[in-house]
């Protein structure tokens, strides 16, 4: 019988390891190293973030590591650190294949709101800059958010130089979420549309509208 020449690698762990003058491709604490560095999250010294991390939502390590992907990690560990059910996909979606609008996938609550918010504050001047749209629209008002999510948009609008278009429509954020995206828009001079149909401002939504269009003009 024939064998085939060659050189054979072996295992680190094998038993004739020491005997042998070849070298393993398996390098345990390289890869260690690099999976640590992949998992690493600024909670990971939370026990109850620790407690939840599913493995199944974790980047392959065969993966580009551009903006892009950092960014998909970035929200996925925000996703993780507040409890939400799973990222939502909508906004992975608008992540990973980049345009100039995020739209999320239903339902769509006050939780999911924060790890966006987080996102967009850290990032909405600069890796996302081409982002110029929110379309949280929704034809049912149980899947989308309240006045809670409305604050978080009110501190991303006053922050954000690039959004133009906020689509609200169907959310029932009520008069005092009302009152807080118009706080936002007072602050930013960029908005150009505001949706807000449907969302049950009702007069106390009204006035406040009325009060920061004015005071804005008569400033």
């Amino acid at each position: 019988m024939i064998v085939p020449t060659g050189r054979i690698l072996q295992n680190k762990h094998s038993n004739n390891t020491k005997n042998s003058p070849t070298t393993s491709i398996f390098s345990t604490n390289h890869d260690s190293h690099l999976s640590s560095k992949m998992t690493h999250s600024p909670y990971a010294n939370d026990n109850n973030y620790k407690e939840t991390q599913s493995p199944s939502i974790s980047y392959p390590m065969s993966l580009p590591r551009c903006k892009h992907n950092n960014i998909l990690q970035h929200y996925i560990q925000l996703s993780k650190y507040y409890h939400c059910h799973e990222p939502n996909a909508g906004i992975l979606t608008s992540l990973k294949y980049p345009n100039h609008s995020i739209r999320t996938s239903l339902p769509f609550h006050d939780i999911d709101m924060l790890p966006l918010i987080d996102l967009l504050l850290q990032h909405c001047n600069n890796n996302l800059s081409h982002i110029h749209q929110l379309d949280f629209r929704v034809k049912y008002r149980k899947q989308g958010f309240t006045s809670h999510g409305a604050i978080g948009i009110r501190e991303l609008l006053i922050k954000s130089k690039y959004i133009t278009e906020l689509l609200i429509n169907g959310n029932p954020i009520g008069g005092y979420g009302a009152c807080k995206i118009f706080e936002g828009c007072w602050n930013n001079s960029n908005i150009r549309v505001i949706g807000m149909r449907g969302c049950l401002i009702h007069e106390r939504g009204g006035v406040g509208s009325w009060r920061r269009s004015t005071s804005k003009w008569c400033r």
